[in-house]
């Protein structure tokens, strides 16, 4: 999980309880732009990773949150060093979860459905995530 993004417990909750292996939570009700990490999917699986997406041609964006199986840990962590390798330590894991799908690993998708979450970068943010999280609060939502 990237440490910059607050969401709803539900969107855990849904990944928690989901019977996929490997899975990313993407958010595909958004407009996207350049720089979003965006992702496209074929059926359940996601089949590209990459911020150099073109937006039109995206499914969705990744949010930055994954459930990763014990089993595909020796996995990316052999592709984030050949990543590594290739291309230098100024790399996104992101680019490490494409060389697995690649190599044929199953990658699945979740979508966060609508439930709220943001990426964290600026104090403005920081202030929606507040918000959030009172909200969150009184409505009894964890």
């Amino acid at each position: 999980m990237n440490s910059d993004v607050f969401f709803h417990p539900n969107i855990f909750d849904k990944l928690h309880l989901s019977s996929n292996d490997f899975l990313l939570v993407i958010e595909n009700l958004k407009r996207l732009g350049e720089e979003e990490m965006k992702v496209i999917t074929e059926g359940p699986r996601v089949i590209k990773i990459s911020k150099s997406i073109p937006p039109e041609r995206a499914h969705g964006e990744y949010i930055g949150i994954a459930k990763i199986p014990k089993k595909a840990l020796k996995v990316l962590k052999d592709c984030t060093e050949e990543v590594m390798e290739e291309k230098g330590a100024g790399v996104f894991y992101e680019d490490a979860i494409q060389r697995m799908i690649d190599l044929g690993y199953p990658v699945y998708y979740l979508s966060t459905e609508g439930s709220p979450w943001i990426e964290v970068d600026f104090p403005q943010e920081l202030l929606i995530a507040e918000r959030m999280h009172r909200i969150f609060k009184n409505f009894n939502s964890y």
